[in-house]
């Protein structure tokens, strides 16, 4: 065989081998209660994705899957589903025949096989739990009294609660005083903590600062875990900030940076396979101790990571934050974290790195964003990677209000030394004193995109040496993001904000942070920039009320956003309504 045929033959088998693995893998699909999660080993080309409710006759377009270079698989996401609805899901590659899948969403009404009812009162004895249902029969309940049922170990105990069984619903305890955490979840699956209240927990390291003990923690391998409706708050012992030396820190990390925190976490998952689920929870402090990250683990940079695939974060109410209020640093395949709102932090939701992705991170609002009283704060969101690998992480449609005196310094900032890679930020406000974006990627990742942003500064007022004096702000006292971000050292893709707008978003009456509760109206004021200026996405802004979508978390004309227990649907939409706002009409 001559040279020109036998190149011929090679590039008709990789031909045929595409065409196979197109045709004869199957797509994999997994489901939460809101979202479908899609993989799928196929050739590299582009693949569309469309899903609709079984029954029904159009189809509704979802933004296409991303091909995973590393791994020669496409994966991606479908949000905002209904719970237990069954839905058929299309994937159409441009190298191929459309493929059809049905996937059912997860019921909230989880079968239960028994209910152990405890005793009213305070009891001292932790509850170990080691017995659960099955898949089968349905969830073994363990139900509070509706009188209470609070139990107080008297810090005689590492955990008040010790779940070590499978398909377990702990539902409406009080936990004080445990040693090390409030909840522990062995290395189990299947396990719901529902409604529960946690403060008063974790161990004295030095100087009166805490160890990285849990509120509500999980073992490795543990999986399908369900945290709801609950309420973390008051660790005996805090963090330091930023902006001042921790001393623990210090002590166990002694090359490392000492300003760096080192304290107590509310929600801990550590690595496991996935599926799980943390919404509605509220996370705050009124002790003055201070949680070093609000839901996360502080194990940065693990491959698998939290919080696992296939995962949802979702409204959450999250305060008091002296690192991370939402950690996301691992795979992150297929993970979405939306509508969380985030007061008193140095920074927002992270992904450093985000290894395999692709990560949502969607309509979640920022208020109060600060290093230490005084000390402006980092930033919304933060993503980097290790080395080569890297993940797709979309940015859409998040806001950063104009919180004062002290606020973020960066929107979007890059972590890790190669920076943020394969990211795309589309119709958020970043509302900042310095940058939009800080990356020191140099020449910058071609896949990196930044677009339709609504931007308080210019996206490349850093690229050159300065004209004049910096704006004058708060000094800020150990790591320096102009230090990190220095001006001339930064780099952006061509095209850069192309139909992005530079101004500073004027919101209807009634935003921000009241009576410390984030009280749902975050839409743009008629007139504002950024009304009906977004990038239209399929399946992220389909329900926009006007000519275009808005930029930013909320949309004008609907209703208020929902945070926390109030976003929970135990009640009903009159009682809901009753309890924040009514629904914001169109200006």
């Amino acid at each position: 065989m001559n040279t020109p045929t036998l190149i011929l033959s090679l590039i008709l088998a990789y031909i045929a081998l595409a065409g196979w693995a197109v045709a004869g893998e199957k797509p994999r699909a997994v489901a939460t209660f809101e979202c479908i999660g899609v993989e799928w080993h196929a050739a590299e080309g582009g693949c569309e994705l469309a899903y609709r409710k079984v029954g029904d006759e159009s189809w509704k377009e979802a933004l296409p899957l991303w091909f995973d270079p590393f791994e020669k698989q496409y994966r991606g996401s479908i949000v905002g589903l209904e719970d237990g609805q069954a839905y058929e899901v299309r994937l159409s590659p441009e190298h191929g025949e459309p493929v059809t899948l049905e996937v059912r969403t997860r019921s909230n009404q989880l079968p239960i096989a028994r209910t152990v009812s405890l005793p009213a009162g305070i009891t001292t004895e932790p509850l170990v739990i080691r017995e659960g249902g099955s898949e089968k029969e349905g969830y073994v309940l363990y139900q509070a009294d509706a009188a209470g049922t609070t139990i107080d170990t008297k810090h005689q105990a590492a955990a008040c609660i010790h779940i070590e069984a499978d398909f377990v619903i702990v539902r409406g305890l009080r936990c004080v005083n445990g040693v090390r955490h409030g909840i522990r979840i062995g290395k189990q699956h299947h396990v719901v903590v529902d409604g529960c209240e946690v403060s008063q927990w974790g161990r004295e390291a030095m100087q009166g600062y805490g160890e990285r003990d849990h509120g509500i923690v999980s073992t490795d391998g543990s999986h399908h875990l369900l945290i709801q409706r609950c309420r973390v708050s008051n660790p005996n012992h805090g963090t330091a900030s930023w902006g001042e030396i921790n001393p623990v820190h210090k002590a166990r990390h002694p090359t490392s940076n000492h300003f760096h925190t080192y304290g107590p976490n509310a929600i801990g998952l550590n690595p496991g396979p996935g599926s799980n689920v943390i919404r509605w929870n509220e996370i705050f402090s009124t002790n003055g101790q201070y949680f070093e990250d609000g839901i996360g683990v502080p194990r940065n940079g693990h491959r698998i990571g939290f919080p696992g695939a296939n995962c949802d974060i979702h409204q959450n109410l999250i305060c008091n934050i002296h690192d991370e209020a939402i950690e996301c640093d691992g795979s992150d395949r297929n993970v979405r974290v939306w509508g969380n709102y985030i007061h008193d932090a140095i920074k927002g939701i992270v992904a450093t790195p985000a290894v395999e992705g692709p990560i949502y991170i969607f309509r979640n609002v920022l208020g109060l964003c600060r290093k230490h009283e005084g000390q402006d704060g980092s930033g919304f969101v933060g993503n980097g990677c290790k080395g080569k690998r890297a993940g797709k992480v979309y940015i859409f449609h998040n806001t950063m209000l104009p919180a004062e005196p002290e606020r973020a310094r960066v929107g979007l900032w890059g972590g890790y030394s190669s920076g943020p890679m394969r990211l795309m930020s589309r119709n958020n406000i970043w509302h900042c004193t310095d940058l939009p974006y800080a990356s020191t990627v140099n020449p910058p990742h071609a896949s990196n995109s930044y677009d339709y942003d609504l931007i308080s500064v210019p996206h490349d007022a850093y690229m050159h040496p300065p004209t004049d004096e910096a704006l004058a702000r708060p000094l800020n006292v150990g790591q320096d993001n102009r230090k990190n971000f220095a001006r001339g050292k930064l780099h952006y893709p061509p095209g850069t904000q192309q139909h992005g707008v530079v101004a500073v978003a004027r919101y209807r009456e009634g935003h921000g942070w009241d009576d410390g509760k984030a009280n749902g109206r975050y839409q743009l004021a008629a007139g504002s920039p950024g009304v009906d200026q977004a990038e239209r996405l399929p399946n992220f802004n389909d329900g926009f009320t006007g000519k275009g979508p808005d930029i930013g978390a909320h949309e004008r004309g609907t209703r208020a956003m929902k945070f926390g227990l109030s976003a929970a649907p135990n009640r009903s939409e009159r009682e809901q309504d009753a309890a924040l706002n009514d629904a914001p009409r169109r200006e």
